[in-house]
């Protein structure tokens, strides 16, 4: 009877937790369901199939049960600054995730599963942000490096320690991600463009800068 109620409870919870993220997602631009009001958006009318699947997913990119192919990285140049600790690159799995739709080549309905079968139907890519679009080209030299490793040297004192930061550092090998800054998930407070924190007064950037 004690095992019984623990599963109950675990599938209670988990219930929860899936209505809490679902609830959060919605009003967010990443409700991409046909029948949502965003202006980009899928032909199917699901929240979560477009980024998970409860069959035929991959682990590949370290993601539960990822339902998208990998996007493209090619042709995105990386921020540069002679003051960076470590060389940023295109980024590593944390961000990786999210060029699966913002690399503004790949369609937001290339899934892996769609009722036991591949799924691409109208093609709707999403080109207006993370990066600027130049011909066929895509820059991040002008967005906040992602790829690089979190400072852990700090002689001039500009960095907060990582065991006292506010984001998730930890799960991203302990590297700046996009996931680092934005929940892809929303909020529950409603916070603007996914970010984790309100960056009101510059909170989040002073999360981890000290100034």
């Amino acid at each position: 009877m004690k095992k019984l109620l623990a599963v109950l409870v675990m599938i209670a919870l988990a219930i929860v937790t899936a209505q809490v993220a679902d609830a959060a997602i919605a009003n967010t631009k990443h409700n991409l369901r046909s029948s949502g009001t965003n202006s980009v958006k899928g032909d199917l009318d699901e929240i979560c199939i477009y980024c998970h699947t409860p069959h035929g997913g991959t682990q590949a990119a370290g993601q539960p049960l990822w339902n998208r192919y990998a996007g493209s990285t090619t042709g995105f140049t990386a921020y540069s600054s002679g003051t960076l600790s470590s060389s940023p690159t295109t980024g590593g799995p944390g961000s990786q995730v999210c060029f699966s739709c913002h690399d503004g080549f790949t369609s937001i309905n290339a899934l892996r599963n769609s009722n036991g079968s591949p799924f691409n139907g109208t093609v709707t890519k999403i080109t207006d942000t993370l990066y600027e679009i130049a011909g066929d080209a895509a820059s991040l030299t002008n967005d906040h490096p992602i790829g690089m490793a979190i400072p852990t040297a700090k002689p001039d004192g500009t960095y907060k320690a990582p065991t006292q930061l506010a984001v998730p550092y930890a799960g991203n090998n302990n590297q700046v991600e996009c996931s680092v800054c934005h929940a892809v998930h929303g909020t529950a407070a409603g916070i603007p463009n996914l970010l984790r924190i309100s960056n009101a007064g510059s909170a989040l950037c002073l999360d981890c800068h000290v100034k």
